[in-house]
């Protein structure tokens, strides 16, 4: 049952909130609506309200000094370097370290899991509202990290690297035969990372490490599992799923909603169509779409590759993956074939990415036919 409070006192409760309103927006902060048992206790660190043994000490106003906001529950040992600004409600925990001009803007989380464990925040780091950070974590100069993003395990970033909202980034990973909390993934520079994508730490069978590489384009909701390996200048597109342990070379573009099985290599240059399911390696510089449809000519001119390394590679293509009639024979001597003849760099890189696919137990093998075409 609800029950009726009087008229006086409902008149009374609300000019008392409408006062501490007031004061809250015009007077300075947060500092006039806290209890009293708060507000009356001696000044202990300078850095406004502290965490210490489980409780919460002081409350001093914002210091033009450090800029730390009343609300905001900083531990004592935390380094906080004075140009650094940490908004309402934020709580950093001990052996965090905060560099210059860095900022919280707003309920953010920093904790470590344990003693042996420390965050760094580079400077000039910007950190929207309600992101949570946790375990063994650093980031380098000038990242941005956007709205609601989950930072864990023992995760290493470098600078200028771009986190949209809502990702989850060095989490433990999915691999039922993984023991133990986070292992270690490592990021680059200059990466974006838009809202939703997942990366999970290594697993504890195989790498233990998760590694992504410098400038690479991650769009919505993509995936990358444990262990993967994504080297410098990819573009992996909207609802790409990386099973665990695939490697995508540089420049690589996996189109948007493609699947990528375990073990699964994507060589340099080459272009994965858009909701295309990939169960064997494919090969660098080709176009694939279910099946190896020819040489990526386009994105290889855009990468300014020259006309003569273009035709010696749509030549070796042809040989390797659209034999003739005549050359009907068995894919390893039509690989000979090619390798013995090659002085293009490029084809004999092609040609050892082939060999070393099909003869590397761990991984899934290479596809070795083409489309068929009409003559």
């Amino acid at each position: 049952m609800c029950l009726k409070l009087p008229y006086q006192l409902r008149k009374r409760l609300l000019a008392q909130f409408s006062l501490s309103m007031k004061n809250m927006l015009f007077e300075g902060g947060f500092r006039n609506v806290l209890p009293q048992h708060l507000s009356n206790q001696s000044q202990v660190n300078p850095y406004s309200r502290i965490a210490m043994e489980g409780k919460m000490m002081s409350i001093q106003p914002v210091s033009k000094a450090n800029n730390i906001h009343p609300s905001a529950v900083v531990h004592p040992k935390a380094v906080i370097s004075p140009t650094a600004t940490i908004g309402p409600y934020c709580v950093v925990s001990e052996n965090v370290v905060i560099g210059d001009y860095a900022e919280l803007e707003a309920h953010v989380c920093i904790k470590t899991s344990g003693k042996q464990d420390q965050v760094v925040i580079g400077a000039g780091t910007i950190v929207h509202p309600h992101v949570s950070i946790r375990g063994n974590v650093e980031f380098g100069e000038k990242c941005l990290l956007k709205s609601f993003g989950y930072f864990a395990g023992q995760l290493v970033v470098g600078r200028s690297n771009e986190f949209g909202a809502h990702v989850s980034i060095g989490d433990v990973n999915q691999d039922k035969k993984h023991v133990g909390p986070a292992l270690k993934t490592v990021i680059g520079d200059n990466n974006r990372f838009f809202d939703g994508v997942v990366v999970h730490s290594g697993s504890s069978g195989d790498r233990q490490i998760t590694s992504i590489g410098s400038r690479c384009h991650l769009m919505d909701g993509s995936h990358v599992a444990h262990d993967c390996n994504v080297l410098d200048d990819v573009t992996i597109g909207n609802d790409v799923n990386l099973g665990g342990h695939v490697t995508v070379e540089q420049f690589a573009w996996v189109g948007a909603g493609t699947g990528v099985h375990q073990f699964c290599h994507i060589g340099q240059h080459a272009f994965v169509a858009g909701y295309t399911r990939v169960v064997h390696d494919v090969p660098p510089f080709v176009v694939f779409l279910d099946s190896l449809g020819s040489i990526n000519t386009i994105g290889l001119k855009r990468k300014d590759f020259l006309q003569a390394d273009i035709v010696a590679l749509n030549k070796a293509f042809k040989h390797l993956f659209q034999p003739n009639e005549d050359q009907e024979r068995l894919f390893a001597q039509r690989l000979i074939n090619v390798r013995d003849g090659a002085s293009n760099k490029s084809v004999i890189e092609m040609v050892d990415f082939i060999q070393k696919s099909l003869e590397d137990k761990n991984r899934r093998g290479c596809y070795t036919t083409a489309a068929k075409r009409a003559r």
